[in-house]
């Protein structure tokens, strides 16, 4: 208890005792935080799923068939064969199947650089049948025998009576298979296979504990009760774990404990694997071309939802992509009146538009403040379970008031393709 005493003065007689004066406390605790991004950035973006029914859920998808293929390695035929060559196909379509022939006799490629169009006659699996057989060519030719050849090699005629041009790497069009009149069925089928990937539902969870004593006696000094500083800084550290979890974790179930796993789930940054793009920043002469190049070949290379998208970054990449602007570096107010500087909210380039935003997650002055991550929040569901919920709990035979919050969910990665990351490393 502090004595209210005169504090001096030219007309005061008091003197003054320094252990009774109360102190000048200002009346606010100013909170200093190294992130000015508002929490929970992520799930205002991801839109909601149901409730998930197992710790363990499952996205599926299926990659539609692309006519659009690469071959190499030609190997001309000779004498009676200049018309057929055999080159090795990537099968762009069926890369998730260890590269099985995709390609049957009488299909039909069309190769632009060439500006020729083949027909399929001998593959791995099969070889065209004429007049009741099958066609046989040289060994060397084939690569194999007769009428098969190796690997993800295939045997192509020019459907024109002439020599194939050669090449050594180029595009090719999947044209479909044509047939000869009523020819019987004989084309192969080709099953088309759906692919999971899948989530761990993670738990977390936080703690306050207080001596019974603190809690009812200790306060903090011009602002709430101590306990209740505690609970609120402790929410807010907590949101900002799940925060982290959901752009950098990693997906894992760990089994030390009988009978209780843990399971952790996965995030956006490690969910990337496909569009993937590593630079120098300080290398980078014209940073708009750079990161043009960057949308056009990764972050828009899938769009099924069309061709608009959030991007994430960092304080050193945006500041780098607005000094690509710096003969434009005016913002228009009312009344005709400019101010120096320059407004990239938005970014359109050949119909893509970027809705950017700094985002503390990738913290400046660390390897991650050049860093850019574009995203597609149709792609991605957040499956929450408890969101957040908190209870008091201590022991029969305790005197201390203990506080828990708790969050349990994962995020279901539907296509991870449409998502994409610039990085420094």
């Amino acid at each position: 208890m502090f004595d209210n005493l005169t504090r001096g003065g030219a007309r005061s007689s008091t003197s003054i005792d320094p252990r009774k004066i109360k102190e000048e406390l200002d009346e606010k605790v100013r909170r200093l935080d190294p992130e000015a991004c508002p929490l929970q950035l992520i799930t205002d973006k991801l839109s909601r799923g149901p409730r998930p029914k197992s710790h363990k859920i499952c996205v599926q998808q299926y990659d539609a068939f692309d006519h659009f293929d690469i071959a190499s390695n030609f190997t001309a035929g000779t004498s009676g064969e200049a018309r057929y060559a055999r080159i090795r196909v990537a099968n762009r379509s069926r890369v998730t199947t260890g590269n099985q022939m995709i390609y049957y006799p009488q299909d039909k490629i069309t190769i632009p650089s060439t500006n020729q169009t083949v027909e399929v006659m001998i593959t791995p699996l099969a070889s065209k049948v004429v007049n009741g057989a099958e066609l046989s060519l040289t060994t060397g030719l084939t690569g194999n025998t007769a009428t098969r050849t190796a690997g993800t090699d295939i045997v192509v005629r020019n459907i024109e009576p002439q020599p194939i041009i050669p090449f050594t790497n180029t595009d090719i069009v999947y044209v479909g298979r044509t047939i000869h009149e009523s020819q019987p069925i004989e084309a192969s089928p080709i099953q088309r296979d759906c692919f999971y990937d899948y989530n761990w539902v993670e738990h977390k969870e936080a703690v306050v504990v207080f001596t019974e004593d603190q809690k009812e006696w200790v306060q903090t000094h011009g602002s709430v009760p101590d306990f209740t500083f505690q609970q609120r800084e402790q929410i807010m550290e907590f949101k900002k774990s799940v925060e982290y979890s959901m752009f950098f974790g990693e997906r894992a179930v760990n089994f030390e404990q009988a009978g209780r796993p843990t399971r952790h789930m996965r995030g956006l940054i490690p969910s990337i694997q496909t569009n993937v793009a590593v630079y120098n920043p300080d290398s980078i002469s014209d940073f708009e071309v750079m990161f043009g190049n960057f949308l056009l070949h990764q972050g828009f290379r899938y769009n099924p939802n069309g061709k608009r998208k959030f991007a994430w970054a960092g304080a050193q990449f945006l500041q780098k992509f607005a000094m690509a602007f710096r003969d434009y570096r005016n913002i228009a107010f009312n009344k005709g009146q400019y101010s120096p500087g320059l407004n990239v909210d938005s970014y359109n380039i050949l119909g893509m538009e970027i809705l950017i935003t700094r985002n503390e997650v990738f913290r400046l002055g660390t390897e991650m403040d050049h860093w850019c991550i574009i995203f597609d929040p149709q792609e991605a569901e957040l499956r929450p379970v408890k969101t957040y919920e908190s209870r008091p709990y201590a022991l029969a035979n305790e005197r201390d008031y203990k506080w828990m919050i708790e969050w349990q969910g994962s995020i279901a990665w539907h296509r991870e393709e449409v998502n994409a990351i610039l990085r420094t490393n």
